[in-house]
């Protein structure tokens, strides 16, 4: 789900390109921030890797298929969480 919010973000503030964005997160970062270890960070990282949902190459995040991405993460794009932070990013 922090994938799809990040990058939904990052899209309403034009800041995604070719579907591609900075991502300067190491795996441990992300174990810290959300309470998991990196080995299953890691699991997981390559698992949407093999089934073609994300990419990470040079310090770039690609999502080819949001969509898909959304639906495997169970992602709603209006969920209470996002809608004032996205109205916010929105309106400047």
């Amino acid at each position: 789900m922090r994938c799809c919010a990040h990058y939904v973000r990052l899209d309403v503030i034009g800041a995604i390109a070719d579907r591609a964005c900075d991502f300067l997160l190491t795996q441990s970062d992300i174990a810290v921030a959300d309470g998991l270890t990196s080995v299953h960070v890691n699991r997981t990282i390559q698992e949407l890797r093999r089934e073609g949902l994300v990419a990470i190459a040079r310090r770039q995040r690609v999502v080819p298929d949001l969509p898909r991405l959304m639906d495997r993460a169970v992602f709603d794009p209006d969920h209470p969480q996002l809608k004032q932070p996205l109205a916010l990013l929105r309106n400047g």
